[in-house]
């Protein structure tokens, strides 16, 4: 049955790609490392070290993030309240900026908006400014 909503799914949505991964070790050696399943919804913002803050906030945008111009809005998007809450507080503490936190429609979204231009350089510079290691799409909706 899943295999079918995956075929299904991809062919109607083309630009994707999976990878599936059938090692013992590796998966116990994820979870050892505190990979869990359905992390995104209980994940918990680490304690780092300053110079690290940002590379970490990059890299959890990358691979659980996104940014979206909507009516002259940008969105960083995540699924669990109390990360993107300290997500939020940690772009005060290195920005000053304090955006909004929203739920979205369906209330399992939550939503980190800004609308000002300023804003949105401040993070994009604070996000890729000497990168090394980063997704192009993600710097390019910056």
């Amino acid at each position: 049955m899943y295999m079918n909503f995956l075929k299904e799914f991809i062919q109607k949505n083309k630009k994707m790609a999976l990878d599936f991964l059938y090692n013992t070790k590796l998966v116990q050696d994820l979870f050892k490392h505190g990979c869990t399943n359905k992390k995104t919804f209980i994940i918990n913002f680490p304690e780092l070290e300053k110079k690290l803050i940002r590379h970490f906030m990059r890299g959890y945008f990358d691979g659980d993030g996104s940014a979206q111009k909507i009516k002259n809005r940008f969105n960083i998007v995540c699924a669990n309240y109390d990360f993107l809450n300290e997500y939020n507080n940690q772009l005060n503490i290195s920005l000053n900026l304090n955006l909004n936190i929203k739920k979205s429609k369906n209330g399992n979204i939550y939503i980190l908006e800004f609308n000002n231009k300023n804003k949105k350089e401040k993070i994009a510079k604070f996000f890729y400014d000497d990168a090394t290691i980063f997704l192009n799409r993600k710097q390019k909706n910056f």
